[in-house]
């Protein structure tokens, strides 16, 4: 498990810690609830822009917070313009899918928020990684399908920045036993007892529909905790505009500096493109 969340602090740089000039955040609000469980909390950070970024922190729905050093040092290293939102959702064993359920009404809030804030709520895009990139293809991929939901929303992100997260739960946990990672998160976060019910409802492979919103993927071939055939899957599946940005014989987010400058170029081009 160290090694993972070693391999997640590289993800703070995000992208974004480079030749451009980025400065750290103004204005802020910590804490926003959204339900009444301790982790049903929002920070709020105002940049001087009319776009917004929800940010979904990773650690296998078992770990992580909002306000973490890496999610702290992509606040700092992202541009200015953004105001950014970062959701904490529940985590820990058999809490599935508690984490998925609550960034869809998350997202719900944090819609209402932007309107209080005089922005819109039809521009902005949501991001994540690894169990975070998960959570963020669910709220974009959910509330453009037929499913329904409590908090389902009428708003489509601008687009979904999907940073090696787990499209297909099933097979993610199906490909943990057999590699013999010893971290088997999937496992873990997952009720036995409605395993395969919660997996079919909450995996985002089975949420593409033609109204999807535009989709990036950045994943790692050499990746061991989340196969990159799981970004493969839904890059095959997705009829709306998308793209996979494929790093050859890297793992879950061990990137170079280079590579993650190279990351970053692209992300950035392909939120500029569908804004």
């Amino acid at each position: 498990m160290q090694k993972y969340l070693n391999f997640l602090m590289g993800i703070v740089i995000i992208l974004f810690t480079s030749s451009c000039s980025y400065v750290g955040r103004g204005e802020r609000e910590y804490d926003l609830s959204y339900g009444e469980h301790p982790r049903q909390k929002i920070d709020f950070y105002k940049g001087t822009g009319e776009y917004s970024l929800v940010w979904i922190h990773g650690g296998g729905w078992l770990e992580g917070d909002k306000r973490s050093t890496r999610s702290k040092l992509f606040f700092k290293s992202f541009p200015k313009e953004y105001n950014i939102f970062s959701i904490n959702y529940r985590i820990g064993e058999d809490t599935a899918p508690g984490a998925a359920d609550d960034v869809m009404c998350a997202y719900k809030f944090i819609e209402e928020k932007i309107a209080l804030e005089g922005l819109s709520p039809e521009k902005v895009y949501v991001m994540g990684a690894s169990a975070g990139g998960h959570l963020a293809l669910v709220i974009g991929l959910l509330n453009t399908s037929e499913r329904s939901h409590q908090c389902k929303s009428s708003y489509t992100p601008l687009s979904i920045i999907n940073i090696f997260g787990i499209t297909e739960i099933n097979k993610t946990e199906q490909f943990l036993t057999e590699s013999g990672e010893e971290w088997n998160y999937v496992n873990i976060w997952m009720p036995e007892d409605n395993f395969k019910e919660i997996s079919d409802q909450y995996s985002p492979l089975y949420m593409v529909t033609e109204n999807s919103p535009p989709i990036i993927t950045i994943h790692g071939t050499e990746d061991i905790y989340v196969a990159y055939e799981q970004a493969l899957m839904l890059h095959d599946k997705l009829v709306t505009k998308n793209e996979l940005v494929t790093m050859k014989g890297k793992g879950h987010g061990d990137f170079s500096k280079k590579e993650w400058d190279y990351v970053r170029s692209r992300v950035l081009n392909f939120m500029n493109n569908n804004n």
